[in-house]
């Protein structure tokens, strides 16, 4: 990155290309921090374009390339200096993600990295932590459950001590456990979180001997949950196992997924909620998790973290040291 680039009013973007949603952010740098010019999210759901061969499909790839067309045009108007793009989950395991890839590059007109699991969660802790003061060293249990993978990170103060990518996300779960009407939504909710549980089993121990002093939870499956306590406690703040089993119990009375209510929850993020809150009540099981904050930040904020990071690194090495 140029240095001279990166300066008081320049201009950073960010595509993500997630397992469920597509996100582009927009940030305009500030002297000692950054302001939020634009910011969309676009429910692709790639993940479930997936077929049995792990290809994704090309009713998907249709759906994800217009989406990226209309942030190809916002990208034009805004004129962003730096440009960064990056695919997760799915696009790490799909059998033709070049293929989608190389069309994906050709409409945004910027390379595009697929990051692994564990980069993917560690930016994500940069971004959970972002705001924290340089001094802060308190020890964080960062959650983000995505579409396609589970992100889990204990970190102290901007550092990340302990990085975890699960092959299991909202999306993943709902393609294999909400898709038999057959089932009543209580009886999949119960397999999805024994699934859930069995994955974090391969890492509860090493989470539990490290441990945390505070839990933080990002991105969607997090904020959905807030947004349902809202509707029943104003200005709430703290997610604690009682909340989530009061959710699930408005679950256990439907007979078909589509008869769920869920208060303060979007009709769009229905399909996926249960597979999301099984993971996440999974998740608190399984940890001995007490309670949950949502975090501010998450993949898109850790990349501009990152970028702003970097270029002060390149000033700091290239600032004359006087003795």
């Amino acid at each position: 990155m140029n240095p001279t680039l990166l300066q008081k009013n320049t201009k950073l973007a960010v595509v993500d290309l997630g397992s469920n949603s597509f996100h582009l952010l927009i940030v305009e740098l500030h002297t000692d921090t950054w302001h939020v010019l634009y910011r969309q999210r676009e429910y692709v759901q790639l993940a479930a374009g997936l077929d049995d061969e792990l290809r994704l499909t090309e009713d998907i790839q249709t759906r994800a390339l217009s989406c990226l067309a209309q942030f190809r045009k916002i990208l034009n108007n805004h004129h962003p200096q730096q440009v960064r793009i990056v695919g997760t989950n799915t696009l790490r395991v799909a059998s033709n993600a070049s293929h989608f890839l190389a069309r994906a590059r050709w409409i945004l007109g910027h390379p595009i990295r697929v990051i692994s699991g564990e980069e993917e969660a560690r930016i994500i802790y940069h971004g959970a932590t972002a705001s924290l003061m340089d001094h802060d060293h308190t020890k964080r249990l960062v959650i983000d459950i995505g579409g396609g993978s589970t992100e889990l990170i204990i970190g102290q103060g901007h550092q990340s001590l302990l990085l975890t990518s699960l092959p299991m996300g909202c999306v993943h779960l709902t393609q294999l456990f909400f898709r038999d009407t057959t089932r009543l939504p209580s009886e999949s909710f119960v397999l999805a979180k024994e699934y859930a549980k069995e994955k974090i089993a391969a890492i509860k121990d090493r989470y539990c001997h490290l441990g945390w002093d505070i839990c933080m939870a990002c991105s969607g499956t997090a904020q959905a949950v807030f947004e349902v306590k809202h509707t029943h406690v104003k200005n709430a703040s703290h997610i604690h196992l009682n909340d989530l089993q009061q959710i699930q119990a408005t679950l256990n009375t439907a007979t078909i997924l589509d008869n769920v209510n869920f208060d303060g929850l979007r009709p769009e993020r229905l399909p996926i909620f249960p597979a999301g809150l099984a993971i996440l009540m999974g998740l608190f099981e399984a940890l001995n998790i007490s309670d949950m904050i949502l975090s501010p930040g998450a993949l898109r904020e850790g990349i501009i973290w990152e970028m702003v990071h970097h270029y002060q690194r390149q000033v700091n090495e290239l600032s004359p040291r006087y003795s």
